[in-house]
Parts: C-alpha cells; sequence; structure tokens
C-alpha cells in the first residue's frame, strides 16, 4: 500500500509542477495577441435585382469595403450600418439619369458617388464613407438575357477616397456551353 501511494503522492508533484511551467507560457501568449494588427472590411450584396437600364435586366451587385485603422476604437458606432448604403444604392440606381449609359461608366459612378457624395441614414446624420473607408469595391454582375444580351458579363470598379476619388476597374464576360467545331 505504501507504495502505491507514493505512486500517487509522485503523479500528483507531477502534475502540480506541469501545472507552474504551464501558467507563463499562457501569460506570454496573451501579450503577443495584444500587438496583433488587424485590417477590417464588410461585404454585402444585391441578389437578382431588376433595372431598367439598357433594356430591362437583372443584375447582382457585390458591395466590399476596407475600413480605415483604428476604426471603432473609441467609438463603435464609427462603422456605417450597411443597409443606410444599401438603400443609397438601390436610390442611385432607381434614379440614375443615363439609361444608355454603358455598366462600366454607370458602375464608377456609382463608387465615385459613394465615396464623396453624404449618405443619409434613418438616424438623423449622414455618412461620409470616404472619411472611414481606404477602399470601396463595387461589383456588378449583369445576368444573361439582360438587355436581349445573352452573355453573363460583369464591372468591377474599385475607389479609394482622397482628393480625388481614384478608379481601378475591369470588365468581364462569360461565353456558356460554347461549342466549338473542328
Amino acid at each position: 500500500m505504501k507504495l502505491k501511494n507514493l505512486i500517487n503522492l509522485a503523479a500528483t508533484t507531477i502534475t502540480l509542477s506541469l501545472g507552474v511551467v504551464i501558467n507563463p507560457a499562457v501569460s506570454r501568449a496573451v501579450t503577443m495577441f495584444s500587438s496583433v494588427k488587424l485590417e477590417e472590411g464588410w461585404s454585402f450584396g444585391f441578389e437578382g435585382y431588376d433595372i431598367e437600364h439598357q433594356g430591362q435586366g437583372v443584375i447582382d451587385i457585390f458591395v466590399s469595403y476596407d475600413y480605415v485603422e483604428g476604426i471603432g476604437v473609441d467609438d463603435p458606432f464609427e462603422y456605417p450600418e450597411f443597409t443606410q448604403i444599401y438603400n443609397f444604392i438601390d436610390d442611385f440606381l432607381v434614379n440614375y439619369p443615363n439609361e444608355t449609359d454603358f455598366w462600366e461608366i454607370l458602375n464608377k459612378n456609382l463608387v465615385t458617388e459613394l465615396l464623396t457624395e453624404p449618405i443619409p441614414t434613418e438616424f438623423g446624420f449622414d455618412y461620409q464613407l470616404g472619411e472611414v473607408l481606404d477602399s470601396l469595391t463595387v461589383e456588378i454582375g449583369v445576368q444573361s438575357g439582360s438587355g436581349d444580351v445573352f452573355i453573363p458579363r460583369s464591372s468591377i470598379v474599385t475607389g479609394t477616397p482622397g482628393t480625388e476619388v481614384n478608379l481601378d476597374e475591369s470588365w468581364s464576360f462569360v461565353l456558356e456551353d460554347y461549342a466549338i467545331e473542328h
């Protein structure tokens, strides 16, 4: 019996000493995480949005943006509430003045307005996205059959706020089930 008690005591002692060794490691790990740099962003989309532009069409819109460093640290209400931006985009598309503009032009105008114009909110103040975003990207996917063009296509525009909005854009299309005869 005495040997068994001695073994149990030794096992307990080992467990206790391991506990002492582990605790400082956990403490150091917490210190390492305090210096992590975060890059934050948000995205949302519209799917199957009916629009009268270049004829009757259906589009999918994907909006993503990167926040400026330090947003929300002192005030979590610095983050723009995305449904207000969604409503602004919907209003922009419904009231867009030139139905014959290329999709690329419409998209560049949308990104520019989002970064330069006040975004009205239901909270009694306006958002100024150019002050809280590092960049904003809008992808407009035009579904096949829109405007009687049976090729899906898309326009992607990224805007960077500054004294002027810098725009980068790309355009793509897809030939679905395209048969090649040899």
